[in-house]
């Protein structure tokens, strides 16, 4: 019998998530699946590792460290999923891509698993907000050629409303900063996204930190003098955006109105 016709929905929405955002601990995945608790989440794991559809990233020091195990999908799992669902980006390039999951960087993981945790604070306040990560965005070719982490878009009032999501990590040095944002605003000059024929996308800057922040709305003070464009451009912390329910998502501040805090623009 085919592993495929194994597998429930609750195990196929474990592969879809994680498919999503590449990797993911059982809390996060819990959450994103609307399961308060993770037992359900253990018990798919568990069986769709042992099937080899899935594998961890678990050491010694984890337990030490109170860090979780981090789950990512295996070449069979990404080959089975495709064989069940139609899923953005999900084709052989992202197959051959997976191989390298296993022995991925701590800083690109740990950048994937923030992404997620961005994505379920996003979600707890706004149920018309859809996230889409850099894998389901690699087959439009109207995006960046340098993908934002992640892209937006929101129904306002019947209307979808788009925003690029950039997450910049302490350890960013100044002429990364101002490298990203630059691509950011030559992607803006060349016009490209107007084929979409919708606003251009509103940039939110989330910081690791407040230090990162204010470093980060220092350089975007910089490069948009320099540039002369119109570009809606937001930061916020990390934080503060995984504790965002908390005050209703009135977070966001942005570069030409540094005091005043908002929840996610509507353009």
């Amino acid at each position: 019998m085919p592993i495929t016709r194994q597998l429930n929905q609750g195990q196929i929405d474990v592969l879809t998530v994680l498919y999503k955002f590449r990797f993911g601990t059982r809390e996060l995945i819990a959450a994103s699946l609307g399961k308060q608790n993770g037992n359900p989440i253990y018990s798919r794991l568990s069986i769709l590792e042992q099937r080899g559809l899935v594998d961890k990233r678990f050491e010694s020091s984890y337990r030490l460290n109170g860090r979780a195990a981090e789950y990512y999908l295996t070449a069979s799992g990404l080959r089975a999923l495709r064989g069940l669902v139609e899923l953005d980006g999900l084709d052989d390039k992202a197959i051959k891509a997976s191989y390298k999951d296993r022995i991925a960087s701590d800083q690109f993981l740990q950048r994937n698993l923030a992404i997620y945790a961005i994505s379920n604070a996003l979600a707890a306040i706004d149920d018309g907000l859809n996230l889409f990560t850099k894998r389901e965005l690699t087959e439009f070719d109207y995006f960046p050629k340098q993908l934002p982490d992640a892209y937006i878009s929101r129904k306002i009032h019947g209307s979808a409303k788009p925003y690029f999501l950039e997450l910049f990590m302490a350890d960013m040095p100044p002429f990364a900063i101002d490298r990203r944002l630059r691509q950011f605003i030559a992607y803006y000059e060349d016009d490209e996204w107007s084929v979409t024929e919708t606003p251009f996308p509103a940039i939110l800057c989330i910081c690791e930190n407040d230090k990162t922040e204010k470093r980060v709305r220092k350089q975007a003070v910089r490069a948009l003098k320099r540039s002369d464009t119109d570009i809606l451009l937001y930061t916020t912390t990390l934080p503060a955006i995984t504790t965002s329910r908390e005050g209703g998502g009135m977070i966001w501040s942005s570069i030409s109105e540094p005091e005043k805090i908002v929840a996610l623009p509507s353009l």
